[in-house]
């Protein structure tokens, strides 16, 4: 009977827990698309920077993307057009390296939206921008990859973590 209580105990512990912290609910959402790439779902209170090829999802504090403040945020990347990549995990070991971060983590292979894909985890960098942030660098898809960067201020980073990756499981490409 001892073994029951304590086992419910942790059982409370874990569902109590998994409610804290950053959590993975992304609450209300809207969708961005990326050109003819990808869609994405994203907090509704987020702002949404839109260049060619290039899609920013920002978190709702304040500043913008051009004051330069370490910030969340979710930036979407699609290669040069025309360009392809065969994905491995040397082409993203050179995107890790193009980008001046200290990587943190092993290379990680995965499915992102059906796709193959790769991530890396990396905390700082050479960049005064990046050098007090923390997040992952990813490449999905073929022949035309995207690159996908997660990133947070440092002492931010466990309450974003949670929200990047709901992100990402909601990506499809087209």
């Amino acid at each position: 009977m001892r073994k029951v209580r304590v086992l419910a105990v942790l059982l409370v512990a874990l569902v109590v827990l998994a409610g804290c912290g950053g959590g993975s609910s992304l609450g209300k959402t809207k969708t961005y698309e990326l050109g003819d790439l990808l869609t994405i779902e994203y907090p509704e209170a987020w702002h949404v920077y839109d260049e060619s090829g290039m899609g920013v999802l920002l978190s709702p504090e304040e500043g913008d993307l051009e004051d330069q403040t370490p910030r969340p945020m979710f930036v979407m990347m699609a290669a040069p057009m025309g360009e392809e990549v065969e994905l491995s995990e040397e082409s993203m070991q050179e995107l890790v390296q193009s980008m001046d971060v200290n990587e943190v983590g092993a290379i990680e292979g995965l499915k992102v939206g059906g796709k193959p894909a790769f991530r890396q985890s990396f905390e700082g960098g050479e960049d005064e921008f990046i050098a007090e942030q923390q997040g992952w660098i990813l490449a999905a898809g073929e022949p035309s990859p995207v690159a996908v960067i997660a990133v947070a201020p440092t002492g931010d980073w466990k309450e974003y973590e949670g929200i990047f990756e709901a992100m990402l499981s909601t990506l499809k490409f087209k």
